[in-house]
């Protein structure tokens, strides 16, 4: 869940070091609610791919999510698919170091994300659509009750 304060380009989530170009080990996800058009870039395996255009900049909370799946990337926005994407490779994104929020593991003061962040996951598995849904009108931990039994 996200709601901007400024409206621009950010960084929901980072593992990107900010030294040259983006590296196959290293996971970046922004928003951009104001951008023209505005969109969720991904940058993964060294590649960056984008959702279809999106209206989210209404100063409200959002949930914003993006599944890789072995190449195939899918995006949501509350809940529901806003696009999807081939990257190239078929591997997963095994990274060299921790994942950042709202910022770039170096140097993060350019993207850095303003506006409040929560319910924020990031996890080692594929997640269907349905699940998506359930985990953007739920929030994460009535889903991961629901689903594990375990809050």
């Amino acid at each position: 869940m996200a709601k901007s304060s400024d409206n621009k380009h950010a960084r929901l989530f980072s593992s990107y070091d900010d030294f040259g170009p983006c590296k196959g080990s290293e996971l970046v996800f922004d928003c951009d609610p104001k951008g023209t058009p505005s969109r969720a870039p991904l940058i993964a395996q060294g590649q960056s791919v984008e959702s279809d255009k999106l209206n989210f900049a209404d100063g409200k909370y959002h949930h914003l999510a993006v599944v890789y799946d072995n190449g195939k990337v899918y995006f949501y926005l509350d809940g529901e698919p806003v696009g999807e994407q081939w990257i190239g490779g078929d591997a997963p994104v095994i990274m060299e170091r921790n994942l950042h929020v709202g910022e770039d593991t170096q140097h993060a003061y350019v993207q850095q994300f303003r506006g409040n962040l929560d319910d924020i996951l990031v996890s080692g598995r594929v997640m269907s659509a349905g699940q998506i849904k359930s985990l953007s009108q739920q929030g994460a931990e009535a889903f991961f009750k629901e689903h594990t039994g375990k809050p």
